[in-house]
């Protein structure tokens, strides 16, 4: 099998930075440990995170990691067989994710632009299909992130979040009750 890439290699040090698989089903996602600031200790550099969990990887020990797998997994599939595109860009790209970012003001949840961030506890299906949601917005609405179109940002992310929760209807991730 024919494997085509978007390979991204640093003009500087020569590191490749990212690589995006532009076949279908190019469905690879990555988390890594966000504890003790390690994004912002990284210069907020995902490559450089201890890994927690990556695609074909087995389950981790911490369930909240696994749920951000499944859930993330989720998002990609119902973008592909609500849009038929590949990946939140419809490019392929990688979905990253940081498990315990404590570099966020907690409870909190944030797509940066290139990775999904999460406070603990911030691990729902609803929660991770929102901040992805930005990232399908970002490719594809160009919402400014400001007045309306920042409200209207913040409602499809609901929206998409909402609909994720209740195709899956799984309801929030580990119901403590």
């Amino acid at each position: 099998k024919e494997i085509f890439q978007n390979i991204y290699v640093d003009a500087q040090t020569g590191k490749i930075i990212a690589k995006h698989d532009l076949s279908y089903s190019a469905l690879y996602r990555r988390i890594a440990d966000g504890s003790n600031n390690a994004y912002r200790n990284a210069n907020y550099d995902f490559s450089a995170l201890s890994m927690l969990r990556s695609e074909n990887d087995g389950p981790h020990a911490i369930s909240e990691v696994n749920d951000l797998y499944n859930f993330s997994g989720y998002m990609y599939h119902t973008i592909h067989n609500m849009f038929g595109e590949d990946s939140f860009d419809n490019n392929g790209s990688d979905i990253n994710m940081i498990y315990n970012d404590t570099s966020l003001s907690c409870p909190n949840a944030v797509w940066d632009g290139s990775v999904a961030s999460f406070c603990l506890g911030m691990e729902g299906d609803d929660i991770v299909s929102h901040e992805l949601g930005h990232a399908y917005q970002e490719y594809h609405h160009h919402l400014i992130y400001q007045y309306q179109a920042g409200a209207l940002n913040e409602a499809y992310s609901d929206i998409i979040g909402e609909t994720i929760d209740n195709i899956n209807q799984l309801g929030y991730a580990h119901n403590k009750n």
